[in-house]
């Protein structure tokens, strides 16, 4: 989104390009670039979707002018990368956790899930969870096909209760909220790959229950994701539930 400054002219025959950095658009490696005389403004709100998507340009009346539609093509992690599991609200500590580390709470249990739906390896490497928590996948993280990979909020409380025979990535920064919010997950270009709001109310099994969220469909396109019906709750008892 952007608003152009009253007063921009565009001469006949001339072209105006809009960039979302002007250095970056200075050092781009091939035409349009810099040392070429273009006619430049920068600084636009939001990102063109590697997905496709319309640009739509409005007067300054808010009349329609005109729009633009384009393909795209997505990236290999917007294409197979999803996440499948949330607990955001755990069960407090057993007793028997509770004498390894009087001080965990029940947020130390949470954890979120992604899984490569894909049939090939994928490098999630520079994945980003940027709204809700917050990781960064490690250089090298290589999730091979159908294969899931978690990222908890406390690593020492996470094998205490499920074992330490799960992938785990490494810990986030943040707590998920238990009364839901939104989820936002990067790829290492930046580009959106899958953007939500979960609610507590869907399942109260997993509101403090014992239960998490799983996705049923995984290959259901990403909007399904806000949808109560894409979700179920699964397990209990501080147990993990990976069943169709």
């Amino acid at each position: 989104r952007m608003t152009i400054s009253p007063g921009t002219v565009i001469a006949p025959g001339s072209t105006l390009y809009i960039g979302r950095d002007a250095v970056a658009f200075r050092s781009r490696e091939t035409s349009p670039r810099g040392n070429e005389k273009r006619f430049l403004i920068s600084g636009y709100d939001g990102q063109l979707s590697a997905r496709g998507e319309t640009i739509e340009l409005y007067n300054s009346s808010n009349n329609l002018v005109n729009s633009f539609t384009y393909s795209g093509q997505p990236t290999a992690m917007q294409q197979w990368l999803r996440i499948t599991e949330i607990h955001y609200h755990p069960l407090g500590a057993t007793p028997a956790e509770y004498a390894l580390n009087a001080g965990w709470s029940a947020a130390d249990f949470e954890f979120v899930e992604l899984t490569n739906t894909g049939d090939l390896n994928l490098d999630i490497s520079g994945a980003q969870l940027v709204e809700g928590i917050h990781f960064v996948f490690p250089h090298a993280t290589l999730l091979q096909a159908g294969a899931s990979i978690l990222v908890v909020a406390n690593r020492e409380a996470f094998e205490a209760r499920y074992g330490s025979e799960i992938d785990v990535a490494g810990e986030y920064a943040g707590q998920l909220d238990n009364s839901g919010e939104r989820i936002q997950l990067h790829d290492d270009a930046g580009e959106n790959v899958l953007e939500f709001i979960y609610d507590d109310e869907w399942y109260p099994g997993t509101d403090g229950g014992g239960q998490m969220l799983q996705i049923i469909n995984p290959a259901a396109a990403p909007a399904s994701w806000n949808d109560r019906e894409s979700w179920r709750a699964v397990g209990g008892d501080n147990t993990m539930d990976y069943s169709d």
